[in-house]
């Protein structure tokens, strides 16, 4: 049997989603009306002079409105879920990393996108599987210093370290033991 769920309103990502749905069939509304009052205004003409126009017909005017929609509805719900799918895949790509037993970076995620708080979420859990050392970072959580928080600042710093880390082995004296 499968368990209800108690939450039905879960995330804003909902909200986002159902107002942007709301406001296309808001704006559906009024582009039809106004097609309507033009096209009308057309056929007015149209007709005065003797004929019947196609432009008449509400379903050729809801059709119109349907046809200019469309390629816009699509690319704003392709670039409003990239915002999701971008994330989503980062997580995916650690976790798969993860169980592949490879270093992995700390998840980021580009202004604007969402999932940001389970990216907070998730790094802390990276950071508690990496002081239990079940996971190992590229650049590790201790050795980044405070306030370098941005990924070039993490690049610059894990260059930096490897480097360092390449001329002690260059220059390591043997020991005797």
């Amino acid at each position: 049997m499968r368990e209800k769920r108690k939450r039905i309103w879960i995330d804003r990502f909902q909200t986002m989603l159902v107002i942007r749905v709301g406001l296309y069939c808001v704006l559906y509304q009024v582009l039809l009306l106004v097609l309507q009052w033009a096209l009308g205004q057309f056929a007015a003409a149209t007709e005065a002079v003797g004929g019947e126009s196609l432009l008449s017909s509400g379903l050729f005017r809801g059709l119109v409105v349907l046809v200019a929609l469309t390629p816009i509805l699509i690319l704003d719900t392709i670039k409003f879920t990239h915002r999701l799918v971008g994330p989503i895949y980062r997580f995916r790509k650690t976790v798969q990393a993860i169980a592949a037993d490879e270093p992995v970076d700390w998840v980021r995620l580009r202004e604007g996108d969402l999932l940001q708080d389970m990216k907070d979420d998730f790094n802390g859990m990276l950071r508690l599987l990496e002081q239990k050392g079940y996971v190992v970072h590229k650049v590790p959580s201790a050795a980044i210093p405070a306030g370098a928080d941005q990924p070039a600042s993490r690049a610059l710093f894990a260059n930096s370290r490897i480097a360092m880390e390449k001329a002690l082995a260059r220059n390591s004296v043997p020991s005797n033991s």
